[in-house]
């Protein structure tokens, strides 16, 4: 049948004493580290297809039932789930889905509880208030690196500096000092150069933390704009030349 039942006990646990959005950050955070599991091995399953339905609640402590939209994306997932629980080992769980994961065992550590992974009736893995559920060191990769974000915010009590590179949607947020923040804090919502070292999600190849290190004397221009400064600063070196594609390409090796 494949039914997926997760089962909170402990502490005198029960459905009352659990508030709504527990409850609802609970069922959230576990499909989120099921669909995370399922999209990186499954690459041709469809966002819509990779959900859990709610189909039962138990007062078992409290219970909670749920029918994979797809199977054979999601229970391959959830074993991987499962395994990863009972080695204590996460290598193999992309850092999205740990994340969900610790999402769960907040709320576990919060009600002192315990948290029961089932499948069809039969248990597959528990976790405790003392469960520690780690991303990872080869999660990430890391190096030394220039981005061109838009500055979004700065300040706070810790100053902190929010990107956003162009092409993503999340944003970065990056503490520095005080010298720094002031100077970005007059570039909100430009574009800006830093150099720093980055940390990278080995899986979705995305920036999840950075380092500044030096900002760069670094102002967005047009192409048009770019090429005329260029054809600016090394126009002269060409005025003798005839030719320049065959200047440029004379001593390129044959493929042969």
């Amino acid at each position: 049948m494949g039914k997926i039942e997760l089962r909170l006990y402990g502490n005198d646990v029960r459905l009352e004493t659990l508030k709504g959005r527990e409850v609802a950050e609970l069922i959230k955070s576990f499909e989120a580290t099921l669909y995370a599991i399922a999209k990186r091995d499954f690459p041709e399953a469809l966002e819509d297809e990779l959900f859990i339905s709610l189909i039962e609640v138990k007062n078992e402590s409290a219970a909670y039932g749920f029918l994979p939209q797809i199977s054979k994306f999601l229970l391959p997932a959830y074993a991987s789930l499962t395994l990863a629980i009972n080695t204590g080992t996460y290598d193999a769980i992309p850092a999205s889905g740990i994340k969900g994961l610790q999402a769960v065992s907040k709320i576990i550590r919060k009600q002192e509880c315990s948290l029961e992974f089932k499948l069809d009736g039969e248990i597959q893995a528990t976790i405790d208030q003392f469960t520690k559920i780690e991303i990872p060191d080869s999660a990430y990769l890391s190096g030394v690196t220039t981005i061109y974000p838009i500055v979004k915010r700065t300040g706070g009590d810790k100053p902190t500096i929010v990107l956003q590179l162009y092409d993503e949607k999340d944003y970065i947020y990056v503490k520095a000092d005080e010298e720094t923040t002031t100077f970005l804090a007059h570039k909100l919502y430009q574009q800006v150069g830093l150099s720093g070292k980055a940390t990278w999600d080995r899986e979705t190849k995305r920036i999840v933390k950075f380092e500044i290190h030096r900002v760069l004397d670094y102002q967005k221009t047009s192409i048009t704009e770019s090429f005329n400064k260029i054809r600016q600063a090394i126009g002269t070196y060409w005025d003798e030349v005839d030719d320049i594609e065959d200047a440029l390409f004379r001593d390129k090796p044959s493929d042969e």
